[in-house]
């Protein structure tokens, strides 16, 4: 029988994004340890638009959230919590609450930051400075993404903040070698505006002058229909040959991103940390190049795994693209040693070992 209990305060899919999913990692990663885990779901949003919007129906849900904390800790008093706080306003202002109360209660805490912009929301005024760190300060530890998303809570808490990667399932695709001139470029993400999905379709148009058999898949949707339309007006104009994918299924996202010669992440997200999107192609041995914002540059540990070029730098994302495009060496080759650098870092043993190690800690603190 578990003897570990944590309680997780954050919100498992639907929507499909990156908090949720890990939320869900992190459950499995936890229960394969033989830790005991209780989920207290903040279902505040039930789509990827709707997140970070304020509505009254969110605001009626608080108390019915704090009264779900305060029952779980009740059934499992000597848990401990791994919180997943945030730093869109509303929920901000939500999470101040939830950690006023665990700090009132004694619950030992591990705060997981899976974001940016705390230190942005401190610059608001000497007030907001005081609650973002009274929140980060509640916590006996905080988990960052990458070492430099650190950076947006240390200045908080300078010793207590430690790096744990995202991690995904290994993918070992069969592929099969292409021998002609033809190449694949991939664009994978919802279709919201930020993502970059109209820079990727100048993308193509630029790229296709120089490499006209490449074909550029777009997979994603949006609810919005007036920026599908859109995204999809810009295509028929373009001289390169657009697909629009729509939703597909995780299976489906393995395939597709195993038999693309380099995925193209050019977000503009101003919350942007750690993509998963990136990882589920370094699992599957396909290059990426993307903008550098958040903890993106980090996540490239190995010249192998592709390029992150400075944020909105169209050209050095297209010559970057174009480069990896070039790249002469057998597919096979290229691909296993992307996935040795993801099985080394990203992989779903090492992402359990350390959160496993981590609670133990934690555990061991509150008992001595």
């Amino acid at each position: 029988m578990p003897t570990r209990k944590v309680i997780i305060i954050s919100q498992l899919p639907p929507p499909v994004h990156g908090s949720t999913v890990m939320t869900e990692t992190l459950v499995r990663a936890l229960r394969d340890s033989d830790i005991d885990v209780i989920v207290v779901s903040r279902r505040f949003s039930s789509n990827v638009a709707d997140i970070g919007r304020f509505s009254f129906s969110k605001f009626f849900r608080v108390p019915s959230l704090l009264m779900r904390v305060a029952r779980a800790h009740a059934e499992a008093p000597h848990a401990i919590v791994v919180f997943f706080v945030t730093n869109r306003m509303g929920s901000f202002l939500v999470d101040l609450l939830i950690g006023e109360y665990l700090r009132l209660a004694r619950v030992p805490r591990i705060d997981y930051v899976h974001t940016v912009g705390f230190l942005r929301i401190a610059e608001r005024g000497r007030v907001w400075r005081w609650m973002v760190t009274r929140l980060l300060r509640g916590s006996n530890q905080t988990v960052c993404l990458t070492e430099t998303l650190r950076a947006d809570v240390t200045w908080v808490k300078p010793r207590s903040a430690v790096v744990i990667p995202n991690a995904v399932q290994d993918h070992h695709p069969s592929v099969t070698e292409c021998a002609g001139t033809a190449k694949t470029v991939i664009f994978m993400s919802n279709l919201l505006p930020e993502k970059g999905a109209q820079t990727f379709i100048e993308l193509a148009s630029e790229l296709s002058a120089t490499a006209p058999e490449t074909s550029f898949l777009i997979a994603g949707s949006t609810e919005d229909h007036r920026e599908l339309a859109k995204l999809k007006a810009m295509a028929s104009d373009s001289p390169a040959a657009i697909e629009f994918l729509g939703h597909i299924d995780r299976e489906r996202k393995n395939a597709l991103l195993a038999s693309a010669d380099v995925l193209v992440f050019p977000t503009a997200y101003e919350f942007e940390a750690a993509p998963l999107t990136l990882l589920e192609s370094f699992a599957a041995g396909t290059p990426v190049v993307a903008y550098a914002l958040g903890g993106i540059r980090d996540m490239f540990l190995d010249a192998v795994c592709g390029e992150a070029v400075d944020p909105g730098d169209f050209r050095a994302l297209t010559s970057a693209t174009a480069r990896v495009l070039d790249d002469r060496r057998p597919r096979s080759e290229r691909r296993a040693a992307i996935q040795r650098v993801h099985a080394e870092y990203f992989s779903l043993p090492a992402y359990r070992a350390h959160w496993a190690r981590l609670v133990d800690q934690t555990v061991g603190a509150r008992n001595g």
